[in-house]
């Protein structure tokens, strides 16, 4: 506990000191009234503090006035401060901890203990307990270990050397990169915190730091921005084709101004570190407009910001630059000719659903029709269409947003995800009025939409009436054109996507083998593969009588339904990508170990018949691989006792 003459303010209360600074270093006999005089008169001139004027005096040492006040007032001394938990350092904002000099060292219940040269200065004891609204708890250190402790943890860039260090980084991260740099142009935006007085602070070397990470991501085509603090230091990862990689790496110290940096560019508050922000930055690179949706989100280790890049040019954004076939473009151009009902593409995040949207909506778009998206958030800012900005903070949901719409008189309505119940009612009413709506639905394949609209509690009669067709797709990288080369094919990859020994014989497999172009990865670029289901009579007879999926999957391929596993096959053999990257973006559900002869697909060992042809199929042994009868008890190859169904 604290002496009694000892200042402790909680929310605005306050015990009255009774002795001050240099009266205690009087009574303990480190001064002299004389010198203690002396002192005063040159803090008047010189307007610093007491204990600063002095040692600039030579009539006591930082170490010695420290202990002294320590042991006299009953103060903890602390001679060292090696680690200090993150959460700790979070309770007290940067711009204070540099303001009043000062390090925040641990909670103890309602207790912030907080180093200090100054235990008796009552105003940083009340700003400090204002902010974070603890009883603040002094603890003694000299201000060169103070100085020296909040350059290691907050980062103090305004010195020389650390200046020198930031231009070090700079210049060894562009070591490997290319010429013609990205000239990028941001919009800096008032910001309702005191972003003025922060930027200040910035030096040349983090403003142009935060340049080069913005620029080289553009460079390199990144779709995110990840930066973010770990124990001793910050990194940086760009998103690359789907993939995260590694560009830079630099000292803890340094995360904090570069943050600040961005949520300046991003009209956030700098002050507010303890809870997610959002924001975006809009800029110019090149010529071509940029937007970078900002992410703030507090991590044990600091505050990890992630930045998504958009880029505002759609004209390209149509249904010829999707990577289709000729078959699926009709397909599809087929489906949206269509002026009632729904049409859903499917996938996980980061899978380009809202790229295919926008291309179907750039291929519907003119003059004579009424188009209204109701987004979350809006990506892409589309000429001649209304958007609208999902904010379920004041009522306006995605729900909300589609009722009000319905009196806007449109033709056709984007809804950019059904995720509830609500949602999905009422784009099928807004169908069922003779409307088109386009949305977006989280499953994993096309047939699934079904099963996951009936779970939403859309009716048989309603769901089999109005779905026009599901698009489902996955993005899986390419091939390195620049380091293409022959490969042979892994039977179990194979196995894995139903391909027989005899289609991989006709197939010419490649692979990337790595180079300068491709980041030594192999893969240079994305497209998508699709399985696309149009609704035909049968499916919408098989979906009113209440299906389960796999019952409605199997109408699907009676139907002529191509797979994603079949459309990736196709791009293998036209030596677009490999049978890795379509295993790692589709997966496989079902380990397929039985193989049927007569119509050359793979499917599980349990069924009796091939549900592809209606066979009786062959077994494989799980020992050799080789193909037995169902009969058969043992393996005559390698003698293997045979699970028999």
């Amino acid at each position: 506990m604290p002496p009694t003459n000892t200042l402790t303010t909680h929310k605005g209360s306050v015990k009255t000191q009774r002795k001050k600074l240099g009266e205690i270093l009087v009574q303990s006999g480190i001064l002299t009234d004389e010198q203690l005089q002396k002192a005063l008169e040159k803090q008047k001139k010189t307007g610093k503090r007491l204990g600063e004027v002095l040692v600039d005096l030579h009539f006591t040492s930082e170490v010695e006035m420290a202990k002294t006040l320590g042991s006299q007032m009953g103060y903890q001394f602390v001679d060292a401060i090696s680690s200090i938990d993150n959460d700790i350092l979070l309770l007290v904002p940067e711009s204070l901890v540099k303001k009043h000099g000062v390090i925040p060292l641990r909670l103890e219940g309602g207790t912030l203990i907080v180093a200090m040269a100054d235990p008796l200065d009552f105003n940083t004891i009340q700003d400090l307990s204002f902010y974070c609204g603890f009883i603040i708890q002094p603890a003694i250190a000299t201000p060169s270990l103070l100085k020296e402790t909040i350059k290691k943890f907050y980062g103090q860039i305004h010195a020389k050397e650390d200046e020198q260090m930031i231009k070090k980084i700079i210049h060894d991260s562009q070591k490997d990169f290319d010429d013609n740099p990205v000239q990028i142009i941001p919009e800096i935006r008032d910001s309702g915190s005191d972003a003025g007085s922060e930027q200040r602070h910035y030096l040349a070397p983090i403003i142009e730091m935060a340049n080069l990470i913005l620029a080289r991501a553009l460079k390199l085509k990144a779709s995110d921005i990840h930066i973010e603090p770990q124990t001793n230091d910050s990194v940086v990862r760009f998103r690359i084709d789907g993939l995260l990689h590694e560009i830079l790496r630099f000292p803890k110290w340094i995360h904090g101004a570069l943050v600040s940096r961005i949520k300046i560019l991003a009209n956030l508050d700098i002050a507010i570190k303890r809870i997610p922000q959002d924001g975006d930055i809009r800029l110019k690179a090149n010529g071509k407009e940029i937007t970078l949706r900002i992410s703030s989100l507090p991590s044990y280790f600091g505050e990890k910001v992630v930045i998504r890049v958009l880029d505002e040019t759609t004209e390209l954004l149509n249904i010829e630059s999707l990577g289709l076939s000729g078959a699926d473009q009709k397909l599809v151009k087929e489906m949206l000719a269509k002026r009632k009902g729904v049409i859903l593409v499917t996938g996980p995040t980061g899978s380009g659903k809202t790229t295919s949207l926008y291309a179907m909506l750039n291929h519907l778009n003119n003059s004579s029709i009424n188009i209204i998206t109701v987004e979350n958030p809006i990506e892409y800012h589309l000429k001649g269409i209304t958007q609208v900005q999902i904010n379920s903070d004041s009522g306006l949901t995605f729900a909300a947003a589609l009722r009000a719409i319905l009196r806007q008189d449109p033709n056709v309505i984007l809804v950019g995800e059904i995720r509830d119940a609500e949602t999905a009612q009422m784009a099928m009413r807004a169908a069922l009025t003779g409307h088109l709506v386009i949305s977006t639905l989280h499953t994993n394949d096309a047939p699934s939409a079904i099963t996951r609209l009936l779970d939403l509690g859309i009716p048989n009669y309603m769901l089999s009436s109005l779905l026009i067709g599901v698009m489902a797709q996955r993005l899986v990288r390419m091939i390195c054109p620049e380091c293409k080369s022959s490969a042979s094919p892994d039977d179990e990859e194979m196995k894995v996507l139903n391909i027989s020994p005899a289609s991989a014989g006709k197939t010419q497999f490649y692979k990337g083998k790595g180079c300068k172009n491709c980041h030594q990865t192999g893969f240079k670029g994305r497209n998508a593969v699709y399985e696309i289901l149009p609704m035909n009579s049968k499916l919408r007879q098989v979906i009113s009588l209440n299906p389960t999926e796999l019952q409605f999957k199997n109408a699907c391929h009676d139907a002529g339904f191509v797979s994603m596993g079949e459309n990736g096959f196709d791009k293998v053999k036209e030596g677009q990508t490999t049978l890795g990257e379509i295993i790692r973006c589709i997966g496989a559900d079902e380990h397929l170990d039985a193989f049927c002869k007569n119509c050359d697909h793979h499917f599980r060992s349990e069924f009796n018949l091939c549900p592809m042809c209606g066979e009786k199929p062959k077994n494989r042994c799980r020992c050799c691989n080789q193909t037995v009868q169902l009969n058969w008890k043992f393996c005559p190859f390698c003698e293997n006792k045979l699970d028999t169904p």
